[in-house]
């Protein structure tokens, strides 16, 4: 039988670094709520520390398109222009792991949460949000543009509440081998497909998903996300232990 409510966070080797602060925040305010793990390539150490805390799931690779050299060509300069000097393909093979792990997610109703969210405070109220007949809440902020499709808006995939067996995670599944050719990230597929096919989904409350370093700080927002590779030095200028 499938535990109610629950947590679930993925991770590979180059986040490891990223456990210990996400979990010391997490853990401070929701010390009683179940934690699930998705591994995207973990070393064995970093499987061990999170099984210590919760479940461990296995994600299977998941089949991205084979890109034509523009588009490719194409996705590299926005990626650089915007500051990231991360891997973009590598990070790419991993974004597209996350709709199958929360396929994979051990709970009726999760919370997906990135490894750069801060938690602030309870979620007990996100997990109790009504959901549309997707059975899935996002944020949306700002509108989405890919050259062969034109503009539509934009859903960041850092916060999502979904439940098992959602329409829409489904939908997302069965279009990564397709969609990976048009769409990026994962977020871009997902923003498309709710916009293509018009299908409703809950909003997040406000500050649940607030990106820090865009919006600066908010003392009501109940998650801070420290986005990019910005955020990820910003962690650790505040605290982020790399193990």
């Amino acid at each position: 039988m499938l535990d109610q409510i629950g947590t679930l966070a993925g991770c590979n080797a180059s986040q490891e670094w990223l456990l210990p602060w996400w979990w010391s925040h997490f853990h401070k305010h929701n010390p009683d709520l179940a934690v699930a793990f998705a591994d995207f390539g973990m070393s064995p150490q970093a499987r061990l520390w999170c099984r210590e805390r919760g479940m461990v799931i296995e994600v299977p690779e998941v089949p991205l398109q084979t890109l034509d050299e523009n588009t490719a060509a194409h996705w590299e300069k926005q990626w650089k222009e915007s500051g990231e000097i991360r891997d973009l393909w590598a990070l790419r093979k991993t974004w597209y792991k996350k709709p199958m792990a929360m396929s994979l997610s051990p709970f009726q109703r999760t919370l997906w949460l990135d490894l750069d969210c801060e938690v602030r405070g309870p979620v007990d109220s996100l997990l109790s949000l009504p959901l549309s007949p997707a059975k899935m809440a996002a944020s949306s902020v700002e509108i989405n543009q890919l050259p062969q499709i034109g503009e539509f808006p934009h859903y960041n995939t850092g916060v999502v509440l979904f439940e098992k067996g959602s329409p829409l995670v489904n939908l997302w599944i069965r279009e990564i081998a397709a969609g990976s050719r048009l769409a990026c990230t994962e977020e871009d597929l997902l923003s498309f497909l709710i916009a293509h096919f018009q299908i409703p989904i809950a909003l997040l409350p406000h500050g649940c998903n607030w990106e820090i370093l865009r919006f600066g700080a908010n003392l009501n927002a109940l998650i801070y996300h420290w986005m990019g590779e910005k955020g990820k030095k910003a962690i650790l200028d505040i605290g982020g232990t790399i193990c």
